[in-house]
C-alpha cells in the first residue's frame, strides 16, 4: 500500500519517528525555545489540546514532502539521498529560521539554532528511513544523474 507513492510503512514510521524527536528536542530545549519566542510555560495553560494534536499534521506533511523529492529524485541510494536531503534541509531550515530571527523582537539566536537543527536532523533522519523503505524494484540514479530506462515507469506509480 502505497501513499502518494511512497510506502505507507515507511511513511509512518519515518513521521513517528520524527514526531517524538520533535518531542524529545522540543522537551529538551523547552526553556532556551520558550524564551526565544517570548512565551512562558503559563501561556500554554490555556490553550486547547487540540491545537497540540495538529501538531502532529506537520511531521507527517513533511515526511511526505521529503519522500515526494527522493521518489522525483529517482529513489537515489543511502548516501545520495541523505547527501540531497541534507543539503535541502540546511538551505531550508536556515531560511525558515530566519523568520523568527529577523522578525521576533527577541532576535534569538538560539532559537534560531534550536529550530534549524531541528530540521537538519529530523529530515535528515526522514531521508534514510524513506530510502530504506523505497521500492526495492527501481534503479538508484546513477552519479550522472540518470536512472537505467528499465523500470523508470516504476517511479511515478
Amino acid at each position: 500500500m502505497k501513499i502518494a507513492g511512497l510506502s505507507v510503512v515507511g511513511t509512518l514510521i519515518a513521521t513517528l519517528l520524527y514526531y517524538f524527536f520533535e518531542f524529545a528536542w522540543y522537551s529538551i530545549l523547552q526553556s532556551a525555545w520558550q524564551a526565544g519566542e517570548g512565551v512562558s510555560p503559563e501561556d500554554y495553560t490555556n490553550q486547547s489540546p487540540g491545537w497540540m494534536a495538529l501538531g502532529a499534521v506537520a511531521p507527517l506533511l513533511q515526511v511526505i514532502a521529503i519522500g515526494l523529492i527522493l521518489k522525483w529524485s529517482g529513489w537515489p541510494s543511502l548516501s545520495e539521498a541523505f547527501g540531497k536531503i541534507f543539503s535541502l534541509s540546511v538551505l531550508l531550515g536556515v531560511a525558515v529560521g530566519i523568520y523568527a530571527l529577523a522578525y521576533l523582537p527577541q532576535h534569538s539566536v538560539s532559537l534560531f539554532l534550536i529550530d534549524t537543527v531541528h530540521y537538519i536532523i529530523g529530515w535528515s533522519v526522514t531521508a534514510i528511513v524513506l530510502t530504506y523503505f523505497r521500492p526495492k524494484y527501481i534503479a538508484p540514479v546513477t552519479r550522472h544523474g540518470h536512472s537505467s530506462d528499465e523500470n523508470i515507469e516504476d517511479i511515478y506509480q
